[in-house]
């Protein structure tokens, strides 16, 4: 029962080069405090430029392309 158990999620198959996207990460349940992280590829995502990394609340963590480019997929 203290494990998150987190709400799917997935990118959109409409995005075109230059669009912006968002994924939120949602915890359905669980005991907190949870840490969100976000990868590509093993490596960790980090506030970069054109990415943000948002924690909204303890529940929720949202990662945002400000413009779309195909090797972010």
């Amino acid at each position: 029962p203290g494990e998150p158990k987190i709400k799917s999620f997935h990118f959109s198959n409409e995005l075109e080069m230059g669009m912006r996207e968002s994924v939120r990460c949602n915890v359905l349940s669980g005991d907190p405090p949870f840490e969100f992280s976000w990868y590509k590829d093993g490596l960790p995502l980090t506030d970069a430029r054109g990415i943000s990394v948002r924690k909204t609340d303890e529940y929720d963590s949202i990662l945002l392309f400000q413009k779309w480019m195909r090797q972010q997929r």
